[in-house]
C-alpha cells in the first residue's frame, strides 16, 4: 500500500465550518502542544498572567483611558497620515511608525498566553461534572424565580452610567478575591467599527488586548448589557478563555447589590441554560430553535425579558450563517492551540462551572 493511501484524508476548511463534530478531530499544533505543557502553563500563570500582562495592561490603559475614541480609529488616522507623509519625503518617519506599531501589536497579542494559564476550576477547587438534563430543567425554574425577584426590585428609571460603573466595581472585587490583585480595567466604554458590524451576528461586546479597551454596541442597553460588559471586563482582567470570562461575569454580577446586575446575570444564565437544553447534535437547527421558543413562551417571566431572549432565535438567516462562520473560525483557531473554547464548548463549560460552584457551596 502506498504512503498516500495510508495518510488520513485532510478535512477541508469548508467541511470543518459546516460540521462542528468534525472539529473535534483537530489536533493541536506544535505551538499548541508546547503551550499546554504543565510547566509552560505554570510559567504563564506565575510570570505572564500575574506580572507581565498586568504591567502591559496598566501602560495601555494610561493611554486609552485619556482618549475619548477607540484607539483603533486613532491608529487608522495615524496610518493615513503616515502614508501621506511618506509620499512627501518623510520615509524614515513612516518606517519608524511601522516598527513601533508592530512592536505594540506583538506585545498586545501576547495576551493570548492568558488562555493557557491555570484553569479557573483548579483555582476555585471545583469538581466539574457532566450536565444533567433534569438539573438543567431545575435551573430554568430557579432562574425564573431569581429573575422575577430582581425585576421586582428594579427602580422606575435605570441609570445606565451607574449600572455600568457597578459592573466594573463588581469585576474588580471578583478578581481581587480570586487572584489577590487589582487589575487595570478600562474606565471608558468605547465603540468600534468591528463591534458595530459584529453585533448583527450576535456579538454583544469586544475586548482589545492591544489597547486594553472594551467596545460595546452604540446606543444599545438591554438586560444582557451589564452581563456582556462584565464579561469583556473579565477578559481585560486576564481571563483569556470565554468560559472563564463567562463564569467570572456571572459570579460578579449575580451577587451584586445592584438589582439590575442580578437581573442581567440570571436572565443571561437562563438564556444559556435553554440553549444547552436544546443542544442535541442529531437534531437540526430549526427544530432546536423551535423547541427553545416553545419553552421560552411558557415561562412566567417579565414580557420584556422573554422578548429579549427570543430575539436570539429571530435573527435573519444570513446573520445566523455569518455568525456560524465567525464562531467556527474562532473554534478552529482555538483548537489548533489546544483550547476547546468555541461557542458550544464555552457555553457547556460555563454551565458546568456554575453547577460546580453551587455544589461546593
Amino acid at each position: 500500500m502506498s504512503d498516500d493511501k495510508q495518510k488520513p484524508k485532510e478535512i477541508g476548511l469548508i467541511e470543518l465550518l459546516k460540521n462542528p463534530e468534525l472539529r473535534e478531530q483537530i489536533q493541536p499544533s506544535p505551538i499548541g502542544e508546547f503551550l499546554n505543557r504543565p510547566k509552560t502553563r505554570a510559567w504563564i500563570e506565575k510570570n505572564y498572567s500575574s506580572r507581565i500582562y498586568p504591567t502591559l495592561a496598566k501602560c495601555t490603559q494610561a493611554i486609552s483611558d485619556n482618549v475619548p475614541i477607540s484607539m483603533s480609529h486613532v491608529d487608522l488616522g495615524l496610518m493615513v497620515a503616515m502614508i501621506v507623509l511618506k509620499k512627501k519625503g518623510f520615509a524614515k518617519l513612516y518606517t519608524g511608525y511601522k516598527i513601533a506599531t508592530k512592536i505594540r501589536n506583538l506585545a498586545g497579542r501576547t495576551y493570548l498566553a492568558n488562555r493557557h494559564r491555570k484553569p479557573i476550576e483548579d483555582k476555585l477547587e471545583l469538581e466539574l461534572k457532566p450536565l444533567n438534563r433534569a438539573r438543567l430543567l431545575g435551573d430554568v425554574d430557579t432562574c425564573v424565580g431569581w429573575i422575577n425577584e430582581a425585576y421586582s426590585q428594579l427602580p422606575d428609571s435605570i441609570d445606565k452610567r451607574s449600572v455600568l460603573s457597578d459592573c466594573r466595581d463588581a469585576a474588580l472585587e471578583y478578581v481581587f478575591v480570586v487572584e489577590g490583585i487589582t487589575p487595570a480595567l478600562p474606565k471608558r466604554i468605547k465603540t468600534d467599527l468591528k463591534v458595530e458590524l459584529l453585533k448583527h451576528i450576535g456579538v454583544g461586546g469586544m475586548f482589545s488586548p492591544v489597547w486594553n479597551e472594551v467596545y460595546m454596541p452604540r446606543g444599545e442597553f438591554t438586560f444582557f448589557t451589564p452581563f456582556a460588559y462584565t464579561h469583556e471586563l473579565m477578559h481585560a482582567a486576564g481571563y483569556g478563555k470565554e468560559s472563564e470570562a463567562q463564569i467570572g461575569a456571572y459570579l460578579a454580577t449575580s451577587t451584586a447589590e445592584n438589582s439590575m446586575l442580578r437581573y442581567s446575570a440570571h436572565a443571561s444564565r437562563l438564556a444559556y441554560t435553554i440553549k444547552m437544553l436544546q443542544e442535541a447534535p442529531s437534531v437540526d437547527r430549526e427544530t432546536r430553535e423551535s423547541a427553545a421558543k416553545d419553552l421560552i413562551e411558557k415561562l412566567e417571566i417579565p414580557t420584556e425579558t422573554k422578548e429579549q431572549i427570543l430575539l436570539k432565535y429571530k435573527g435573519k438567516k444570513w446573520a445566523k450563517k455569518a455568525g456560524d462562520v465567525f464562531s467556527g473560525l474562532m473554534d478552529i483557531s482555538f483548537r489548533q492551540l489546544g483550547i476547546k473554547d468555541g461557542v458550544n464548548d464555552y457555553t457547556h463549560k460555563f454551565i458546568r462551572l456554575v453547577h460546580a460552584m453551587e455544589d461546593k457551596e
